[in-house]
């Protein structure tokens, strides 16, 4: 009995971690996540766990939704005209090996991206989608004590998708890094803006001798 409460305790906070809808924690290890507009007018619904089974609705808006886990196979969106406030708490997203976007804001989103204390945060995203897509007339702003990796094979770090227009990106804490390995930016796109007021930023397009920042 000893030895098993021993080995519980010694369990790494990972392996103990899953969703608390109560708190607003959302596992994406667990499952996809969608966060799109909830049923009563200034509410936010959010669909979790496998298979999207579980849905939360009626989030108050202003309210701010935390994402944990790690996952190769899940991803999060924020659905098309969605205000919501996001909090990134030792979340790892590779999708590198696959076709898919780790973090995807849709048309119209207005996300504000807190990178929780002392945490470290990746995003990684396969074929030409951006790790965290900020497309055409969606806004994003990054902000936190944190850090964030976001890396894509072919498309924005944080922007467009390759070859395509980004949004408006606005860095004013954390640590960040944002990387493409050819056809994209670091952050940016073809259009869209970039502001840095605060934090440390790293934009690189490693095939390019650039600064990785691309504001059209």
């Amino acid at each position: 009995l000893m030895c098993a409460v021993l080995i519980f305790t010694l369990l790494p906070w990972a392996a103990l971690a899953e969703s608390v809808p109560d708190d607003l924690i959302f596992d994406v290890s667990e499952g996809s996540i969608i966060i799109e507009t909830g049923t009563n007018s200034g509410t936010l619904k959010v669909t979790y766990g496998a298979s999207g089974a579980s849905e939360l609705d009626n989030i108050p808006g202003s309210e701010a939704i935390t994402i944990i886990g790690t996952t190769t196979s899940n991803s999060v969106t924020v659905a098309n005209g969605v205000t919501a406030n996001i909090t990134l708490d030792n979340v790892s997203i590779d999708l590198s090996s696959t076709s898919g976007c780790a973090f995807e804001l849709q048309e119209n989103a207005v996300v504000v991206l807190t990178l929780a204390e002392s945490t470290d945060n990746s995003l990684g995203s396969g074929s030409a989608y951006s790790a965290l897509h900020v497309p055409e007339n969606a806004m994003l702003t990054i902000g936190g004590s944190g850090s964030l990796t976001a890396f894509s094979t072919n498309g924005a770090g944080i922007g467009g998708n390759g070859g395509g227009s980004g949004g408006s990106v606005t860095i004013n804490g954390g640590t960040v890094t944002a990387a493409s390995s050819s056809y994209g930016a670091g952050i940016g796109g073809s259009a869209g803006t970039t502001v840095i007021t605060g934090g440390s930023v790293n934009a690189s397009i490693q095939d390019t001798p650039t600064n990785g920042v691309d504001n059209g």
